[in-house]
């Protein structure tokens, strides 16, 4: 005679829960619900060399009020002027730079990168994560114009 195991009294049990333990963690996913998590971002944004100032801004305050909607934070914005490219692009040898720095949930971050990719007057956008502590500052002039007038060193030959 074949003994059946697959009866009730053979199988593993679950281990049974109270009530309160229940609760406490129902209140943990409500919890993971409202807290989203919030990273510190950098955006920096190349725009047309032949924007006017107005639609500069205009572009900023979109991604502004992007941000803001959507929960995060917008800590600051740092116009760094007009740069020239080491290549072209779309026929363009200079574009205008702006750092934006902002605290956002992934989601308002993935938002903002489609809403630079649909428009026209962003050449290039790049967006990393923000690291504790660290300052992200412009590069100077003096200090690409000192690199590239290099001197070689003069040789005097003797008669």
């Amino acid at each position: 005679m074949a003994r059946c195991y697959t009866h009730r009294r053979f199988l593993p049990r679950e281990p049974s829960r109270s009530r309160a333990a229940a609760a406490s963690e129902a209140e943990l996913d409500r919890r993971k619900e409202i807290r989203e998590p919030v990273t510190d971002y950098e955006v920096l944004i190349m725009l047309d060399p032949e924007l006017a100032e107005d639609r500069q801004q205009e572009v900023v305050d979109r991604i502004r009020t992007q941000v803001v909607e959507g929960g995060g934070v917008w800590e600051t914005h740092t116009p760094w002027g007009r740069r020239r490219l080491a290549y072209e692009i779309l026929h363009k040898s200079e574009g205008i730079y702006h750092l934006l720095i902002f605290s956002a949930s992934p989601e308002v971050l993935s938002e903002v990168s489609r809403l630079l990719k649909i428009d026209d007057a962003v050449l290039r956008h790049m967006a990393v994560r923000r690291v504790k502590g660290s300052s992200t500052s412009a590069p100077t002039a003096t200090v690409a114009a000192s690199a590239s007038t290099v001197e070689p060193d003069l040789v005097q030959e003797d008669e």
